[in-house]
C-alpha cells in the first residue's frame, strides 16, 4: 500500500511541476533569441554625475557631485549586440579651487559628450537582463567662473573656457522589460576625456524599441 501510494505522488509531482513551471514562467526572461528590443530603438536617461577631483597644473579643484541627462538612439541585432549614438550633459559646481596664488569659487563646468557605443545584453534568462559595453566619440569641456581671485591662467571673474576631447567611455548595467517594447534601464558610465577629466555616471533611462 506504501509503494503503491508512493508511486502515485510521484506520478503527480511529475505531471504538476512543470505545469507550474509554465504557469509561472515569464516569455520576456528567457526567450533566446529576439525576445525584447529588436531593431530601432531611442532612449532618455537621468541621473548623477561625479567628476573626477582635478589635480592638475599645481591646482586643486574638488566638485559636488552634479548631473547627467541624455538621450540615444541604437539598432539592436537578434545575436544581443546592440550600436548606438548617444549624446549626455553633465553639469558640475566646484566645491574648493585652490591656486599657487589664490582660491576662487562658483566655478562650474558643464560637458557634453558625443558616443558611438558598442553594447552586449547577457541573456541569462533573469527577469532582468545585465548587459556591458563600450564607447568611442567627443567630448566638449566648458568652464564658468562667475568670481575668483585665483592668477590661474584659467581663472577670472566672467570668463569661460571651452575645450574638446577625444573620449572613450566603459558601460555596465541592466535592463527590465517593462512591456513588449518600452524596457527600462539602470547603468554606470566611465567616461575618461583626459588625464585630468575623468566623469562617474550613474543614470536611469527608458528605451523604446520601434
Amino acid at each position: 500500500m506504501r509503494k503503491h501510494f508512493l508511486y502515485l505522488t510521484l506520478l503527480l509531482a511529475t505531471l504538476f511541476v512543470p505545469s507550474v513551471g509554465k504557469a509561472f514562467a515569464f516569455d520576456g526572461c528567457c526567450g533566446g533569441g529576439c525576445g525584447w528590443l529588436d531593431g530601432v530603438y531611442v532612449g532618455v536617461l537621468g541621473g548623477a554625475n561625479w567628476l573626477q577631483n582635478d589635480h592638475h597644473r599645481r591646482r586643486d579643484t574638488k566638485f559636488d557631485t552634479g548631473y547627467a541627462v541624455g538621450g540615444s538612439i541604437g539598432y539592436k541585432f537578434c545575436n544581443d549586440f546592440r550600436i548606438e549614438e548617444e549624446v549626455i550633459y553633465r553639469n558640475n559646481q566646484q566645491r574648493r579651487h585652490h591656486g599657487l596664488f589664490g582660491s576662487s569659487s562658483r566655478h562650474h563646468r558643464h560637458s557634453v559628450s558625443w558616443m558611438t557605443n558598442f553594447l552586449y545584453d547577457i541573456d541569462l534568462c533573469w527577469c532582468v537582463k545585465p548587459y556591458v559595453g563600450v564607447g568611442l566619440g567627443a567630448d566638449w569641456d566648458k568652464r564658468d567662473h562667475r568670481s575668483g581671485s585665483s592668477s590661474d591662467e584659467e581663472s577670472g571673474s566672467g570668463r569661460n573656457h571651452h575645450r574638446a576631447h577625444f573620449a572613450v567611455q566603459g558601460i555596465a548595467g541592466v535592463l527590465y522589460p517593462l512591456c513588449d517594447c518600452i524596457d527600462l534601464s539602470l547603468d554606470y558610465h566611465y567616461l575618461w576625456a583626459s588625464s585630468h577629466r575623468q566623469n562617474h555616471t550613474l543614470a536611469a533611462g527608458v528605451k523604446y524599441g520601434f
